[in-house]
């Protein structure tokens, strides 16, 4: 089985849901430091945090994602987390692990990218007193392991960084998790050098590096490219996408809205079909189908069923029978629990 976290529209319910820790604050606030000499600015929200309150009967797995796209993905930026980070991920982490239950809510430990070079306009932003990028994320994962993840039976997901686009480099981390003792407790590992590139040989490559190195561990991938998809699920058990809640006009074209059409409807609606239209691609790529049967429960000969919650547990229960079918997949979910 794999699984497809991400964050639909407000009004498409989804049992996988991606949040970060910038945008499940119950209310909005600024965070504000000094980083280099410069001041640093970003604002939270509480757009995941909606979501999951509004279908949390239908979540069944949270991934909280640290946020690092938002701190460091901008030119110049900041060498580390603001001060007030680590407060913040706790304070998120509490929250939804209250709601949700601790089985059921995935934190990811925060790491240093490596692969936001064409923002940045030059490598290794975050290579900071002879420490890379990798050192210094196994070192925050040693950090929050032991005052965090053991301390409180927490389901950690596990960063493997790396260099961009240089497969080879995971071996290192995995060595240093390997050699802290990490390896030994962690149950989800995820893969956290892809997140930009686009070239699928080097997803695949690096997927199947860590699959070898990692033979019996849940390995996650964050943020590939959807061309890469449908050779790394060979490898992985899960990934996740941001793309599909951040319609832009820029990709309606792709969705076969006219234009002029599109202007007239309401930005929620356009939302929806975007959405609609990259999960269409999602179950092309890896299952090369197309149906409408996920649309509608009926039964053999009969009228279609009105009811909307069967209608949505309908929709649900077909994404798990299409995510449970992996055609050359070697193992399943049930192999790594």
């Amino acid at each position: 089985m794999v699984i497809f976290f991400t964050l639909p529209p407000n009004d498409v319910p989804w049992p996988w849901v991606l949040v970060n820790q910038f945008n499940v604050d119950i209310a909005s606030r600024c965070i504000v430091w000094t980083s280099n000499g410069r001041r640093i600015e970003i604002r939270t929200d509480s757009l995941g945090w909606r979501y999951l309150a509004e279908h949390a009967r239908y979540v069944e797995l949270v991934l909280l994602d640290s946020g690092v796209e938002k701190l460091f993905k901008r030119q110049n930026p900041p060498t580390d987390y603001p001060p007030e980070y680590e407060r913040l991920w706790w304070s998120n982490v509490q929250r939804l692990t209250r709601i949700f239950g601790k089985e059921r809510v995935w934190v990811t430990i925060p790491d240093y990218p490596d692969d936001y070079v064409e923002v940045w306009g030059k490598p290794h932003a975050l290579w900071v007193d002879g420490k890379d990028n990798i050192e210094r994320t196994v070192e925050n994962i040693v950090h929050y392991w032991d005052r965090y993840c053991t301390r409180y039976e927490l389901r950690c997901v596990v960063p493997i960084q790396g260099h961009y686009e240089a497969p080879e480099s995971i071996r290192r981390s995995i060595k240093m998790l390997s050699d802290y003792g990490i390896l030994r407790e962690a149950e989800i590992l995820g893969i956290a050098n892809l997140c930009t590139t686009r070239k699928v040989s080097i997803i695949v490559k690096t997927a199947r590096i860590a699959r070898a190195l990692l033979p019996d561990k849940w390995l996650h991938v964050f943020g590939p490219s959807l061309r890469a998809v449908r050779e790394l699920i060979t490898h992985v058990n899960s990934f996740d996408s941001a793309v599909p809640r951040s319609f832009s006009w820029l990709w309606l074209s792709t969705t076969g809205i006219p234009i002029e059409e599109a202007k007239k409807m309401k930005r929620s609606d356009i939302a929806i079909q975007w959405f609609v239209h990259y999960i269409r691609k999602l179950v092309g790529v890896i299952n090369s189908f197309d149906t409408t049967a996920h649309t509608f429960p009926r039964e053999a000969h009969r009228w279609s069923c009105k009811n909307t919650d069967e209608c949505v547990q309908y929709f649900i229960d077909y994404l798990k029978t299409f995510a449970s079918h992996r055609p050359r997949a070697q193992k399943t979910l049930f192999d790594y629990r």
